[in-house]
């Protein structure tokens, strides 16, 4: 759980991969205003500095976001092999251990940040794949 003291409104989280969300604010649970982090809205900005709408998370969900961001992979691009992980079309035998081609460069959907895959319809989100060696 995120503590009040790791987070200031107006702060910046900046992943490895490019994604930016700026903190507009967030709620403690508890009275005194010591307990752990609730709610956290934040605005998402993309590489090129536009800024989407506000939106909000559960503390634990930006606390995933921010330590995937901190452990992130170089950017995807066409032509990179990657493996489905930690999601449930990864537990789905006809996808398990399947390696993918990126057909596209990333772009922004809703926040998450996602590619196309050879053989696979629709945008599939980048933090659920991961890059193979060929």
């Amino acid at each position: 759980m995120i503590r009040p003291s790791s987070i200031n409104p107006d702060k910046t989280f900046i992943g490895k991969s490019g994604l930016m969300r700026r903190v507009n604010k967030f709620r403690v649970c508890g009275v005194d205003g010591s307990g752990p982090i609730g709610d956290v809205f934040y605005t998402p900005i993309d590489r090129s500095g536009k800024e989407g709408k506000e939106k909000s998370c559960y503390s634990f969900d930006f606390a995933r976001w921010a330590v995937s961001e901190v452990n992130a992979q170089e950017p995807l691009k066409p032509g990179d092999q990657v493996v489905m992980h930690d999601c449930y079309e990864a537990r789905k035998e006809k996808y398990k251990d399947k390696v993918w081609t990126v057909e596209s460069e990333p772009w922004d959907l809703c926040g998450s940040e996602v590619v196309r895959l050879e053989g696979y319809s629709g945008g599939f989100a980048t933090e659920n794949l991961k890059r193979v060696e060929a």
